[in-house]
């Protein structure tokens, strides 16, 4: 195997080898370490509805809306009431994450 240098890999200082690039990634098939497990049908359908898009229907835009305008009030509230510091980052950054599965919850669901 030949070390060749790669541009994107150039910061950390790395090397890769020709080989790994065609397949084969230290004598072993890269399909192998891919393919490791059986996607379970239960699985298979949570990946599908996860990562599909959801065009919003009906009255669902509305309150996506209104689930965003009552987090804003809270992350002003936070924001207004505690000391800037990591926990407050967490605090707003979780508020955050509520509202995406609260809209994640309206649009995979109906």
């Amino acid at each position: 195997m030949t070390p060749v240098w790669n541009e994107k890999l150039q910061q950390w200082g790395y090397f890769y080898y020709e080989d790994a690039i065609q397949g084969e990634w230290w004598g072993i098939d890269r399909s192998q370490i891919m393919n490791n497990y059986e996607i379970e049908t239960k699985m298979g359908q949570q990946i599908e509805k996860t990562f599909t898009y959801h065009a919003p229907k009906d009255d669902q835009p509305e309150r996506y809306v209104a689930i965003r305008d009552k987090a804003k009030e809270l992350a002003y509230l936070i924001v207004k009431n505690t000391p800037p510091s990591r926990e407050q980052s967490l605090a707003i950054t979780n508020l955050e994450s509520a509202i995406y599965c609260a809209n994640a919850a309206i649009a995979r669901n109906e």
